[in-house]
């Protein structure tokens, strides 16, 4: 969470006096609105994603994302145009507070906003920070860490795909999910999963469930809910995660001895 505060001459409604803290605010906030940050399409987990999925694709865009060293360019314009897909492969900005003023005939002579950013693991706080200040380009305008709203979390380490975890996520999800293609992506929301970063460089975020584009709007907002199936799949693809790594622990075990006990 970032921070935007400036102060300004406040007055009288009845005779206003050039600019206003609240003019200056929705200046520098349209700045940012208006001016994403740049896409890593290329870099990041995208590339397997897409690759991994070409074979289900139809012809025209098979072609496509089995050929990334020519149309890579299109495909990063077409995905950093549509929020879902962009939120993938650059850092996102979004303005979710805004404060000033206290009365309809007072004009404040204060204004704040806060702006989420969710950091894309190729940025760091420091580029996000004076990417900012150099959109806005005001000297009047702070721009400091919102840490008192939400504590800063850095970006997550990519976790690898080769790794005796990621093939227990993809068999159980291969069992519970009708031999679905499995394939990495990158996990837009902040989870608890940060908790386990001092003991582990393989942590996977996944929700075992069927989302529909139409329920994306629902996240945080109107009709919030989860269907009775997927209830029941998310109780069946943790009952085979458990299966799962407990065969694999197994063999493991069997296999550190050798001849007959």
């Amino acid at each position: 969470m970032v921070r935007l505060s400036v102060n300004a001459k406040g007055g009288h409604s009845s005779a206003p006096h050039g600019e206003t803290a609240p003019g200056l605010m929705s200046r520098a906030t349209a700045r940012l609105a208006e001016t994403p940050h740049p896409h890593h399409f290329g870099s990041g987990v995208e590339i397997d994603l897409l690759q991994q999925l070409a074979p289900y694709f139809s012809l025209p865009m098979r072609t496509v994302v089995s050929n990334l060293w020519l149309f890579g360019p299109l495909v990063g314009m077409v995905m950093s145009k549509k929020g879902e897909t962009a939120a993938m492969i650059r850092t996102t900005t979004a303005i979710t507070i805004y404060k000033s003023g206290f009365k309809a005939n007072v004009i404040p002579g204060y204004a704040e906003a806060t702006v989420n950013h969710r950091i894309h693991p190729l940025d760091t706080l420091e580029t996000v920070l004076q990417r900012d200040r150099d959109i806005v380009n005001d000297d009047r305008i702070k721009i400091e860490l919102a840490e008192d709203e939400m504590p800063y979390h850095p970006p997550t380490a990519i976790s690898p795909t080769k790794s005796t975890g990621f093939k227990v996520i993809r068999k159980s999800i291969k069992q519970v999910f009708d031999n679905v293609p499995v394939v990495p992506g990158l996990c837009i929301g902040n989870t608890d999963s940060r908790h386990f970063h001092p003991l582990s460089d393989n942590i996977y975020r996944f929700n075992p469930t069927i989302f529909r584009p139409e329920d994306t709007a629902r996240f945080h907002g109107p009709n919030e809910r989860i269907a009775k199936v997927n209830y029941a799949k998310s109780i069946n693809f943790f009952h085979h995660i458990m299966k799962n790594a407990d065969a694999i622990n197994d063999d493991i075990i069997h296999s550190s001895h050798s001849g007959d006990l």
